[in-house]
């Protein structure tokens, strides 16, 4: 198993690499006249312990039959 701080450092270096799409995401979305957002509650199982943890699912979406 990776260490904590391995862990952290790779995280790290994804959301460095995602970060280019992050803002292209971004600046698409910012142009557009109607934008809808939904943050849904999710529950998802937490890993070994089988213990029920409560999560978001963020989606945006754009109306393009205006």
């Amino acid at each position: 198993m990776a260490s904590r701080s391995r862990k952290a450092a790779c995280l790290g270096t994804v959301g460095a690499m995602l970060k280019p799409l992050a803002e292209a995401l971004q600046r698409g979305l910012s142009q557009q006249p109607v934008l809808q957002a939904d943050e849904t509650p999710v529950l998802l199982l937490n890993g070994q312990r089988m213990a029920v943890i409560l999560s978001l699912l963020e989606t945006a979406s754009v109306n393009t039959f205006l």
